[in-house]
């Protein structure tokens, strides 16, 4: 388990050790060096750049075309091809808080039928939301990933009154049989 939270760490770009990887011997330099080669886009394998690709792509074209209600129309249904069908599924958004629809909403869904069923509710709210996905990157490991990203966009009300939004994503996938899935989602205030 200490390897995985190492890689984990590594990954996402914590700094760990004190040291450099120069200085360490035996085990520990390999876990260093190695997960460092993963992170190099120079030492990428051809299969590493198709993932990255799937996962960029997912991102900026399935989960943007997912968030987007134009002349009054959402659809949930593309979801089912994006989240992780599972009761681990958790998402949170800062967004939740200001929709309120139900006394002290929390900003937390915990599981992907509690997730699917919440959002055309919300919908329902908003008379339109387009936004645009810039500054894309993505992280693999074996069997997840991470993807960040910013969010600009338009929300327009049901009395048709726009605001600007920046989001800021974090999207942990894991990748299962039938592909890539999100099984953690985090939005906030990009401001």
């Amino acid at each position: 388990m200490g390897s995985n939270l190492f890689a984990l760490a590594v990954l996402l770009g914590a700094s760990l050790l004190p040291v450099s990887p120069s200085n360490l011997t035996g085990n520990a330099q390999e876990q260093v060096l190695v997960s460092l080669n993963q992170l190099s886009p120079a030492e990428k394998s051809q299969d590493e750049l198709e993932e990255e690709a799937t996962l960029r792509r997912l991102v900026e074209q399935d989960y943007r075309a997912l968030w987007t209600k134009k002349n009054g129309t959402f659809s949930i249904e593309p979801a089912d091809r994006l989240y992780a069908n599972s009761a681990q599924l958790t998402a949170i958004d800062t967004d939740l808080m200001a929709i309120q629809l139900t006394p002290n909403q929390s900003t937390r869904i915990n599981g992907y039928e509690n997730y699917r069923a919440l959002w055309p509710r919300i919908f329902e709210r908003v008379g339109g939301f387009e936004q645009e996905i810039k500054n894309v990157q993505v992280r693999i490991n074996d069997t997840w990933a991470i993807t960040t990203f910013d969010g600009l966009g338009t929300y327009t009300a049901l009395d048709g009154k726009q605001t600007p939004t920046h989001k800021n994503f974090t999207l942990v996938w894991e990748r299962r049989p039938e592909g890539w899935r999100i099984i953690h989602e985090h939005i906030s205030d990009g401001r």
